[in-house]
């Protein structure tokens, strides 16, 4: 009799054991793994009017970063890019050290984009993976000149700089739509037995297409052109005063990137 009850309880046991170790291994399941994404790549198009028709139809390098559970559906991206429309120096005149005298000046005026966007994937898992996002874009276009003593300094190599002129800013942020697909080009094993660090992933080549509406963007148009009369600025007063260009950013853009995936 106690042999029987000796049984029961060791058959017992070995279910109870056996049963936590499988819950223990199912939990294990559900830890999530995280995906970061980085690119490199270039926007085209995404300007009109007067913008477009001063500077031509512009491609601006960006780099994008997108971080997202590597089995979900939903990713979070960041991407940045910037574009400069006027660089140039030009010799003026300027009031210091009690007089005018003779200065060199340096005029710039630089567009950089910001783009925040949640994306939807579709079909993961495959070698082509389409997708929806949207977001929004902040811009900010910055001119300005710096005026620089042209006489040599006394222990430096460089001229110094007397002031420097904030001529204009703009920041306006606007709604973004876009759609695409990626396409995995390859994959690489991780043989560095890292368990944190899972490189055994893919390269991708992306395309997408969106499109941009919202507020619009003001610059100035610092050189003469399209039909614009402006005479060389030699009073730096006659370049502080030139009027700003508001121009409608609402338009189709396309993005072309490459990047590489890594998962922790």
């Amino acid at each position: 009799m106690k042999r029987a009850w000796l049984v029961v309880l060791l058959f017992l046991s070995n279910e109870v054991f056996s049963h936590s170790h499988i819950a223990i291994a199912d939990t294990a399941d559900y830890v999530p793994t995280y995906r970061i994404s980085a690119d490199i790549g270039t926007d085209i198009l995404g300007y009109k009017g007067a913008l477009r028709d001063a500077y031509g139809v512009p491609a601006s390098l960006t780099l994008g970063i997108r971080m997202g559970q590597v089995d979900g559906k939903w990713t979070a991206g960041l991407r940045a890019s910037q574009k400069i429309h006027e660089d140039y120096w030009f010799r003026g005149e300027y009031f210091f050290d009690g007089q005018v005298q003779p200065v060199n000046v340096h005029c710039m005026q630089r567009h950089t984009l910001w783009n925040l966007d949640l994306r939807r994937d579709f079909w993961n898992h495959r070698r082509i993976t389409p997708f929806v996002d949207a977001g929004l874009q902040f811009s900010r276009m910055i001119a300005f000149m710096s005026i620089h003593d042209p006489r040599p300094a006394p222990r430096s190599d460089e001229e110094p700089l007397i002031r420097r002129i904030d001529l204009h800013r703009d920041l306006s942020r606007r709604f973004v739509l876009g759609t695409g697909f990626r396409v995995n080009l390859f994959s690489l094993e991780n043989r560095g037995g890292n368990s944190r660090l899972n490189t055994s992933d893919y390269a991708f080549l992306e395309f997408r297409i969106g499109y941009l509406f919202g507020n619009s963007t003001s610059f100035l148009q610092i050189r003469e052109g399209n039909g614009t009369r402006f005479t060389r600025p030699q009073d730096i007063d006659t370049l502080r005063a030139r009027p700003s260009i508001h121009a409608p950013i609402d338009s189709f853009f396309l993005g072309i990137t490459l990047g590489f995936h890594i998962t922790s």
